[in-house]
């Protein structure tokens, strides 16, 4: 008999916290966006550092698993 398993999963935690860091940095974008607004440059460069960061950090989760192998016994 042959394995049905799929051969890629998605890990539903990874996924969630990527969607955590990637919603962190879009609010840190939003309040680097606010600092440029009022003209405060340090806070916008420091805001806009962490929104950079965070973003680029969420890139590199990765939430697909692939298979490896299966094991199938005949009789």
């Amino acid at each position: 008999m042959l394995n049905n398993a799929p051969k890629t999963i998605v890990h539903k935690g990874k996924k969630t916290f990527r969607d955590c860091v990637g919603g962190l940095g879009f609010i840190f974008a939003l309040f680097a966006f606010g600092h440029f607004q009022s003209g405060n440059v340090g806070g916008m460069l420091i805001a806009a550092g962490l929104s950079c960061g965070l973003f680029y950090c969420a890139s590199k989760i990765k939430t697909t698993m692939k298979a490896t192998g299966q094991r199938t016994f005949y009789r």
